[in-house]
């Protein structure tokens, strides 16, 4: 599978050449993309960018990554953990890399996640528009304020994010940060697992 408009009506159950909801599936896509993005505080296709940085002294990430390649600076004064997508500098200075990073092809964990949320989201917009519906607008729903607090030997407090569609996704064995991860919430392990700073592409 692949992340485009092709796989998208397989996914979404639209007849294969049918291209009168491609407008509203790409808008569905970019939503779903720019939410995870978002959460994962990471560019995620491969991407050639420029990022600068001011005083850097030991390691910081950059925003796509693994990276493929590194444009400049190429006179050995940063160190580079492609894989990881970080640089390394010993003396406070201003870095400006431009690098390619990102993933040609996403991991098949991380690409079943997305098309699992796009299709949570696809059943709550107009096919022709790709804009919610009431319907679907309600599924979403929460305030995020606190819902109830818990006062025993310490204190717990539990945020009202809503109900979202179970469906697709995959089922958390521990706690997770709802109020975090919102309607992400059913693929929250998953995308966890590629949450910028946690280490490895």
């Amino acid at each position: 599978m692949s992340w485009d408009i092709a796989t998208a009506r397989q996914v979404a159950g639209v007849t294969a050449g049918d291209t009168t909801h491609d407008a509203a599936l790409q808008r569905v896509m970019d939503l779903v993309l720019a939410e995870v993005e978002g959460r994962l505080e990471r560019g995620l296709f491969s991407k050639r960018v420029v990022e600068k940085y001011y005083n850097v002294t030991g390691r910081i990430y950059v925003e796509r990554y693994p990276i493929s390649t590194v444009h400049s600076p190429t006179d050995g004064s940063v160190q580079v953990h492609c894989r990881e997508g970080w640089i390394g500098c010993l003396f406070g200075r201003e870095v400006v890399v431009d690098y390619t990073g990102g993933y040609v092809t996403l991991p098949s964990d991380l690409e079943a996640a997305l098309w699992g949320i796009f299709l949570a989201m696809w059943g709550t917009v107009d096919p022709m528009t790709g804009f919610p519906t009431a319907a679907g607008a309600a599924l979403i729903q929460g305030s995020g304020d606190v819902k109830k607090v818990t006062v025993f030997d310490a204190y717990a407090v539990e945020y009202d994010v809503g109900t979202t569609s179970a469906g697709g996704g995959n089922q958390q064995s521990g706690s997770v940060n709802q109020a975090f991860w919102g309607a992400l919430s059913p693929w929250a392990s998953t995308l966890m697992r590629y949450r910028r700073n946690v280490g490895g592409a």
